[in-house]
């Protein structure tokens, strides 16, 4: 997007499945670096994974493996949590116009989402200027991420787990 250099990482959240829940959220993120000799890093809430972004103060292109899923967290994060604001000119919900990448302001996002809720990308202009745009990888690799990990013999794997249990961000 600009003359900084971009970071790439693969990322999945895991997120609350239990009994009686009254909301959903991440309780971990895991992000690792491409490239040789990175070390996933996990975090328990998605508010640290989008400080750690914000901290390389540099352009991030970051893959989730179900984007539908993933991005909704991030949108309700960002509009929630962080008051972002959509990048577009004119007044909604008539005469929308999406800005350019280039000219998003800070703290900004904008979306490609299809009309039939296929998600691409979710591109956002961090407070710092620099941006992150989400991806969904399952549109590069429509498999399991098992079945990626095996097929490209990837360092790391998705790791088999119980998903339901009772866990909230940052839990132990």
């Amino acid at each position: 997007m600009g003359k900084r250099p971009t970071r790439i990482f693969a990322c999945d959240f895991e997120t609350t499945v239990y009994d009686n829940q009254d909301r959903t959220d991440v309780w971990s993120s895991c992000l690792c670096e491409l490239g040789d000799g990175h070390t996933p890093i996990i975090h328990g809430c998605i508010s640290d994974t989008y400080n750690y972004f914000e901290s390389l103060n540099c352009d991030i292109e970051a893959y989730y493996h179900n984007l539908k899923f993933d991005g909704r967290f991030w949108l309700y994060y960002l509009l929630h949590d962080l008051q972002y604001k959509q990048a577009y000119t004119g007044e909604l919900p008539h005469n929308v116009e999406w800005l350019d990448t280039k000219d998003m302001p800070r703290k900004s996002f904008k979306y490609l989402i299809s009309r039939m809720g296929q998600w691409y990308t979710l591109t956002i202009r961090l407070n710092n200027g620099c941006y992150l745009t989400l991806k969904d990888s399952a549109k590069l690799f429509p498999f399991k991420l098992e079945e990626v990990a095996k097929g490209f013999k990837t360092a790391h794997t998705k790791l088999s787990m119980e998903y339901k249990g009772f866990r909230y961000p940052n839990c132990p």
